[in-house]
């Protein structure tokens, strides 16, 4: 058995390494797909739709990471991507009304129904908490009550040094009875 001589390699390791060019033309690919206002669009109606963004990167073959990343760090995109979860929410409270019409009319088993409506409107509170979740935020301040009073000791403070300042001494004798 005759074996065969080695070939010499390369001294450039970049020409060697097998998927390169494969993987620089992705990058390229994603790059290029992401400066298109249209690929916004389609990310953000199929959001709107109902589509679930790991899902939507697979379908796009965009990185999931990538794709959220670029989503939360510029404004303008999380801006879309919330309207659109808030599109979505709006959906699944008109999809909760048709089945309760469904119910009331005798076509939907109740027991089904309550089922889909109780997931749809956990989808609505998560797509939109502000209208469809159960939490309400409370806005509360809360002061220290040792600030403030050693607030109140320093401005009485200063004003007693202002009253000390402008006053003036009344002198009188004291008489034995």
């Amino acid at each position: 058995m005759r074996s065969r001589p080695l070939k010499a390699l390369n001294n450039s390791l970049r020409s060697t390494v097998a998927g390169t060019p494969k993987k620089r033309a992705k990058r390229a690919r994603i790059k290029e797909l992401m400066e298109k206002e249209t690929f916004w669009e389609h990310v953000f109606s199929q959001v709107a739709d109902g589509v679930s963004l790991p899902n939507l990167a697979a379908e796009i073959a965009v990185p999931y990471k990538q794709l959220w990343t670029r989503i939360h760090t510029t404004p303008e995109l999380d801006a879309a991507f919330q309207q659109a979860r808030k599109a979505h929410a709006t959906w699944q409270e008109a999809q909760i009304n048709r089945i309760a019409n469904t119910v009331e009319v005798g076509i939907t088993d109740p027991q089904a129904a309550k089922v889909s409506i109780d997931a749809r409107k956990w989808l609505a509170s998560r797509n939109d908490p502000s209208t469809y979740g159960e939490r309400t935020q409370h806005d509360v301040k809360i002061q220290s009550i040792h600030t403030l009073h050693l607030e109140a000791h320093a401005d009485l403070a200063q004003r007693m040094k202002v009253i000390s300042d402008e006053g003036e001494t009344i002198e009188h004798e004291e008489e034995d009875e």
